[in-house]
């Protein structure tokens, strides 16, 4: 569902600005009319994010060299630990020029400058679609209309170590694939030394004394190897290798969003972690729009903002209009079809017992820990499985080089140079 962004005059005469999540712009007017509120400006916030994107740092070639996590979560540490100490937006990015490096001491420049005539941190940050997702600005977001810019920094913070943890055992996973798929791939190219060298020279009655003449019997093995080395599987690792570049590239373009997610969604593994860390992030989010004070139903949609997933978003907040009818929170998250039953039980208990914040923070820490448990289960299991095919793979391997040196063996063996 479309956000958009107004400016208006409330019955007093004093001018409101906000963000409204409707149908449409004619739903939007009406639901601000119905707030009593006489709009000034109304804009499509999405629309109005894409003009304002900082033209540097935002091309279609970012995923090739992006910004460590690492570098992020220490930009939001620092940026929380100055906002909750009362330090003005602009002197909070004045300050980060000098803590922090790269790519992002500009955003601080930039930053320093945008609210010396004065704006919101969330609305700087849309900015930088590339640098921060669109679930680390509606997590802040969330921070920033509830006040508690501290806490929605630690949790962009835990969400960027959690991120980094996933991304080093994955690099982790990759070496190790590596490790064992290289040698699957290049070990049963093995057979071709043994079948193009002559060991056994018939004419010869003493077997080779020293390297050179060793190597003179393998020379034409080697050297048909090689050749099948770098015309064969040389360029199609490289093909590999360009067409995993080239989808991550288009895959991270925004008119590729939809695909992604829904990739991200339904793909085995990747799904089952998509859906945790979604369930982390809504959880944690919506608990700090209801310390907020902000209706449920403003909760349920910044909440599902934050998830990072749009496909998440538009299930989550396609049923959340049955909260403005006095629903319950469970009921609209069973709609949904991402919540385990077991998820939407503690809701409901929740919601009955009037601890719905507690049992948010509860469902966050709970989906965090089953995400990092299913992603050691899931590495394991790749690792185990990789090793599994690699090892019977090299075991053929071995078996056909072993046949080309007795099938060798027995035809000296059978020539006269050879008889006694």
């Amino acid at each position: 569902m479309p956000s958009f962004r107004y400016e208006a005059r409330d019955r007093a005469g004093a001018t409101v600005t906000g963000t409204i999540t409707a149908q449409n712009r004619g739903h939007a007017l009406v639901l601000l009319r119905e707030q009593g509120l006489a709009v000034d400006a109304l804009v499509d916030a999405r629309q109005q994010a894409r003009r304002q994107t900082a033209s540097w740092g935002q091309g279609p070639l970012y995923p090739l060299w992006p910004i460590a996590v690492g570098h992020v979560a220490l930009f939001f540490d620092q940026l929380g630990r100055l906002l909750s100490a009362g330090v003005t937006p602009y002197e909070a990015f004045t300050a980060l020029q000098e803590r922090i490096g790269g790519r992002l001491r500009r955003v601080a420049r930039e930053g320093a400058e945008t609210f010396s005539r004065g704006g919101s941190v969330s609305t700087h940050l849309e900015r930088y679609p590339r640098f921060f997702p669109p679930h680390i600005v509606a997590i802040f977001r969330a921070g920033e209309r509830s006040g508690q810019f501290a806490e929605a920094c630690r949790e962009i913070v835990t969400q960027c170590e959690t991120e980094q943890k996933t991304r080093r055992f994955v690099t982790l996973l990759k070496l190790y694939l590596a490790f064992i798929g290289i040698p699957a791939i290049f070990i049963p190219s093995f057979p071709r030394i043994i079948s193009k060298s002559v060991l056994f020279d018939p004419n010869r009655t003493t077997a080779p004394a020293t390297l050179a003449e060793v190597y003179e019997y393998l020379r034409p093995g080697l050297q048909e190897y090689n050749h099948h080395v770098v015309h064969d599987i040389l360029p199609w690792l490289l093909l590999a290798y360009v067409l995993v570049k080239v989808a991550a590239v288009v895959l991270h373009l925004p008119a590729m969003a939809a695909v992604r997610d829904r990739l991200a969604l339904y793909m085995p593994i990747v799904g089952m972690h998509t859906r945790k860390a979604a369930v982390a992030r809504f959880g944690r989010v919506l608990e700090l729009m209801q310390r907020a004070g902000a209706p449920l139903g403003d909760g349920i949609r910044e909440a599902a903002r934050a998830t990072g997933n749009t496909l998440v978003a538009e299930r989550v907040t396609g049923p959340a209009a049955a909260l403005d009818q006095g629903g319950r929170v469970s009921d609209v998250l069973r709609a949904s079809g991402i919540f385990s039953p077991s998820q939407i039980s503690l809701l409901a208990t929740a919601e009955q017992t009037g601890t719905l914040e507690d049992a948010l923070a509860q469902l966050a820490e709970r989906a965090r820990a089953d995400r990092e448990q299913f992603l050691k289960g899931a590495g394991l299991g790749g690792c185990m499985g990789t090793f599994i095919i690699a090892a019977l793979i090299t075991l053929f391997a071995a078996a056909a080089g072993w046949q080309a040196i007795y099938e060798q063996i027995y035809q000296v063996m059978d020539s006269p140079a050879w008889q006694p």
